[in-house]
C-alpha cells in the first residue's frame, strides 16, 4: 500500500476532534472521555509520524497512547453506566493499570505492549456488546442515530479486527505477504471507515440541555 495514504487516512481522525473541539462546551459531559479518546489518538498520530521519521519506530507513543485510550475507553463506559457498581469500575481500572505495568516490566517500555493490547481489546469488545444490549432495552427512537451505539459498533468493528492482527503478528501467523498486505489493508480501510462515522457521533453527541430534557 501507499504508505503516504495510510498516514492520510489516519489523520481523517483530525475531523471529528475538531469538530469535537467545536462542540465540546455544548455537549453532554458523558461523552467528554470520548472527545479525550479522539484528542488523544490525534497526537499519537503527530508524534508516531515524529518518531518514525527521527528514530524508525514509534513504539513508545504507541505504548502511552494504548494505555491511555484503554482507560479513556473504561471511562467512557462508567459514564454510559454500564458498571451497576462503582467498585466493578475501579477494579477494572487498576487491573489495567496492573496488567500494563507487568507487560512493561517483563518485556520493556521499548516493545509494543502486545499481550495487554489483546487483553483489553477483547474487555472492550465484551462492554460494547453489553452496553448495545443495554441501549436495545432502554433507548427511545432511532438507534442508528444514537452515539453510545455507534461508538460501541465502531468498537466492536475495530478492536476485534486489531485483536485478530495482534495475534498475527505476535505469534507469527502472517503467512505470505500477500496475506500481511491484505490484513493491512483491512486495519488501514477499517481505521477510515471508523473514523469517518466518529464525524457523525461528534455531530450527533446530544447538547447539555437536550440530555436534560423529559
Amino acid at each position: 500500500m501507499n504508505y503516504l495514504l495510510v498516514d492520510l487516512f489516519s489523520y481523517s481522525i483530525a475531523f471529528s476532534g475538531i469538530i469535537g473541539l467545536v462542540r465540546f462546551k455544548k455537549i453532554d459531559k458523558a461523552y467528554y472521555p470520548f472527545i479525550y479518546l479522539l484528542w488523544v489518538g490525534l497526537a499519537n498520530e503527530f508524534a508516531s509520524s515524529l518518531c518514525n521519521k527521527y528514530y524508525k519506530t514509534n513504539v513508545v507513543p504507541s505504548n502511552i497512547y494504548c494505555l491511555s485510550e484503554s482507560l479513556l475507553i473504561l471511562w467512557f463506559f462508567r459514564n454510559m453506566r454500564l458498571f451497576e457498581k462503582e467498585r466493578n469500575f475501579w477494579v477494572l481500572f487498576v487491573l489495567y493499570l496492573f496488567l500494563y505495568g507487568i507487560q512493561v516490566s517483563i518485556f520493556s517500555f521499548f516493545s509494543f505492549t502486545s499481550y495487554y493490547n489483546i487483553i483489553y481489546y477483547f474487555v472492550t469488545v465484551i462492554l460494547s456488546i453489553h452496553l448495545i444490549q443495554k441501549l436495545l432495552l432502554s433507548e427511545q427512537g432511532k438507534l442508528v442515530k444514537s452515539p453510545a451505539f455507534l461508538i460501541s459498533i465502531c468498537f466492536i468493528f475495530y478492536f476485534m479486527v486489531s485483536m485478530i492482527t495482534e495475534i498475527f503478528w505476535l505469534y507469527g501467523l502472517t503467512g505470505t505477504s500477500d496475506f500481511e498486505t491484505a490484513v493491512y489493508r483491512i486495519v488501514t480501510y477499517g481505521n477510515l471507515a471508523v473514523n469517518l462515522i466518529f464525524i457523525l457521533v461528534v455531530l450527533w453527541i446530544p447538547t447539555k440541555s437536550d440530555y436534560t430534557r423529559p
